[in-house]
């Protein structure tokens, strides 16, 4: 009992239950349509980015003013990936031009540069524990 005793008090103490993700996103063209944010986790990362049904957690935004904000909550610790996509036509998916590269601006967190083809996992995750982030995403144009 005294263990449980403790581990509560460490926990509500620290006002944090699990991780939480605060991010600011920019660099919209325009306000129409919705961000989409797409989290995966190291224990779910075949398919990465593309395979949104492997996602552990998909967020939708309004966009206001070329900007938007997510809060990603309840986050175990472990190791996640980020990548967000300006969903212009609000379909759900990243709409690619005829010859391979997205119609639509997108970015990982921490602002990995694409120049050809996606990222591993391995080249944008990071590591999630009981804590707040705050973080800026800047959004990518083809």
């Amino acid at each position: 009992m005294r263990i449980f005793t403790v581990l509560v008090l460490l926990f509500t103490s620290t006002g944090v239950l699990a991780g939480e993700i605060h991010a600011a996103i920019s660099g919209f063209e325009s306000s129409e349509g919705q961000l989409v944010a797409v989290v995966f986790s190291d224990a779910r990362q075949e398919g990465f980015p593309t395979e949104m049904k492997q996602a552990v957690l998909i967020q939708h935004a309004k966009i206001i003013d070329g900007k938007s904000h997510i809060s990603l909550k309840d986050l175990e610790t472990g190791t996640y990936a980020i990548f967000v996509f300006h969903d212009k036509n609000a379909n759900g998916i990243v709409d690619h031009k005829w010859y391979g590269p997205p119609a639509e601006s997108f970015a990982y967190y921490r602002d990995y540069q694409v120049f050809m083809g996606p990222p591993d996992f391995d080249e944008v995750s990071f590591q999630m524990g009981n804590t707040k982030l705050e973080i800026e995403i800047s959004l990518q144009h083809f």
